[in-house]
């Protein structure tokens, strides 16, 4: 597990909250790249985790739940869209090299990580700070009777430039396709 360095002064981004093994993606991409950033070493903890529990002699997998994250990036209905076929991605990566039962591996679509983004804002000194928190926190992801939601408030918020901002600096971290779970059971 890798733990998110210090925060750093006030013209760097926060970095990425601790939450686990992630696979990075590249924007708008649902195609899992083992050389981006630092996939290859996590895919390969993964699979040797798998594979210890496997060969322990008395313990067998009985799960692996991999769940998937979109950025802002795009719309609603395409970021969820996308978080799907990014989680689909690793299961089947996952699967092809792991040796266990395809029945075995689970996604979930956990769709855009507002959570994710607000605790990456709230880490940071960056620009309208305090009103990001407060859309995020108090504005529907959408609302059918205004037919607006938070990630327009966001783009509109103060010339958008609090949006670019999270743009350029936040966004990378949320594009990713997480494992969350391992279960595994012990044989008597």
């Amino acid at each position: 597990l890798r733990l998110a360095s210090p925060v750093t002064p006030r013209s760097s981004p926060a970095p990425a909250p601790a939450r686990g093994l992630s696979i990075a993606f590249h924007p708008g991409s649902n195609r899992l790249d083992p050389e981006l950033d630092n996939n290859w070493e996590i895919l390969t903890d993964i699979l040797s985790t798998i594979r210890a529990i496997e060969y322990s002699g008395d313990s067998r997998v009985t799960r692996v739940i991999v769940e998937g994250h979109a950025s802002l990036d795009a719309s609603h209905e395409q970021n969820t869209t996308i978080a799907w076929q990014r989680a689909d991605a690793v299961r089947e990566y996952l699967a092809r090299r792991a040796g266990l039962p395809p029945d075995v591996f689970r996604v979930h679509n956990a769709g855009e990580d507002w959570e994710g983004l607000r605790a990456l804002v709230e880490q940071s000194y960056m620009p309208s700070r305090e009103a990001v928190l407060h859309v995020i926190d108090r504005v529907p992801v959408w609302d059918h009777v205004l037919h607006t939601g938070r990630q327009k408030i966001l783009q509109t918020l103060h010339d958008g430039h609090p949006y670019r901002y999270m743009r350029d600096y936040f966004f990378p971290h949320l594009r990713r396709a997480a494992l969350v779970r391992i279960y595994y059971t012990n044989i008597p």
